[in-house]
């Protein structure tokens, strides 16, 4: 199993330190060029994208990196950004596809700290590694593993996909969660570092020089009387459920 590591050519210190920790690991890697979103803006006259820059750059580096591991001859492939804590133990995991389960399409590993649905929790054995059915929402793509098919699979929903891949990824509403059968580990193996983030600094200075405004969506406008009426009369029962299986994923140690 191979490791596709996303680095921006103006961030080689990102790659020195990830390269470190990954051949420490013993995990066999391939740099990805990143698509710089800021450098493609400022090429641009006018930006025409939904997405900021810095996530424009970052979905077509995942997609680069989907059609590696599409094309290539593994069954499964790592996708990594370069800002990333690892836990003692994740190259044990990393290094090893046996733990996989058999009909995942895609194990996230990471966690942005927040609490998921994760349903059918399998532990394999004591002391290691648990991972259940992803099935809410759980932002960031920093650290997962997919399969083969998948990739082939996503790359053909993302043609002209306009919302961050994390979104794509690991979200029910405008994702495609519920197109793939993916799996959390329970706990992490790897978090974002959230020190110096080339991304949210991307975003201060886009931000700065251009005026940026979603509009909200008014969803009720367009749901009938009747449904709104049994989505009020099922809320608790959801809540309930939700509450009931929901966890708070964290970085195993």
């Amino acid at each position: 199993m191979k490791a596709y590591l996303i680095n921006l050519d103006r961030r080689p210190d990102r790659l020195k330190l990830m390269s470190a920790k990954l051949n420490e690991m013993g995990l066999s890697f391939v740099r990805v060029p990143a698509f710089d979103g800021m450098a493609y803006a400022a090429s641009v006259k006018k930006w025409e994208y939904s997405l900021r820059p810095a996530e424009f750059g970052c979905l077509m580096s995942h997609i680069h990196c989907l059609t590696m591991i599409a094309n290539g001859n593994d069954e499964y492939g790592i996708v990594l950004e370069d800002d990333l804590i690892f836990s003692s133990d994740a190259g044990r995991y990393l290094t090893d596809t046996t733990w996989l389960p058999k009909k995942a399409d895609v194990i996230k590993f990471e966690t942005c700290g927040m609490h998921v649905h994760v349903e059918k929790i399998i532990s394999p054995k004591q002391g290691e590694v648990s991972y259940g059915r992803l099935r809410s929402d759980h932002l960031g793509a920093a650290g997962f593993i997919i399969t083969k098919t998948a990739a082939q699979r996503l790359l053909t929903l993302l043609g002209g996909y306009d919302k961050p891949i994390d979104v794509a990824l690991f979200c029910l509403n405008g994702g495609f969660l519920n197109d793939f059968i993916v799996y959390q580990t329970i706990p992490a193996l790897c978090c974002q570092s959230g020190i110096d983030s080339t991304i949210n600094h991307d975003h201060a200075i886009w931000e700065k020089s251009h005026s940026w405004s979603v509009g909200a969506v008014n969803i009720k406008k367009n749901i009938s009387i009747w449904r709104r009426i049994i989505r009020e009369i099922l809320r608790p029962y959801k809540r309930y459920q939700y509450k009931k299986n929901s966890m708070y994923i964290e970085l195993k140690e």
